[in-house]
């Protein structure tokens, strides 16, 4: 779910429609999930997290398009918590 929501939301470098590189975030949608459910991460920290990925560890640059889509993608993510609690 989480990796889907990356690809589908986030998607940074553009590459959701690549079949080879479905499993590019990966690790990133890994530690997102331990954010949410093991580590009490707010929206805020989870938004935090992917801005700083996408502009510091991709150097994609700072700017508020990255940080719009970083907090749309957290509140999605947040949201999903309910979810996996379900599962």
């Amino acid at each position: 779910m989480v990796r889907e929501l990356l690809m589908r939301e986030w998607d940074p470098i553009g590459v959701k429609d690549a079949p080879e590189a479905q499993d590019e975030y990966d690790a990133y949608a890994a530690k997102a999930y331990v954010m949410i459910m093991h580590e009490g991460a707010s929206t805020g920290q989870i938004a935090d997290y992917l801005y700083l990925v996408e502009t510091e560890h991709m150097g994609l640059g700072q700017s508020k398009e990255a940080m719009d889509r970083a907090q749309k993608v957290a509140i999605s993510l947040t949201e999903m918590k309910v979810k996996f609690e379900g599962e």
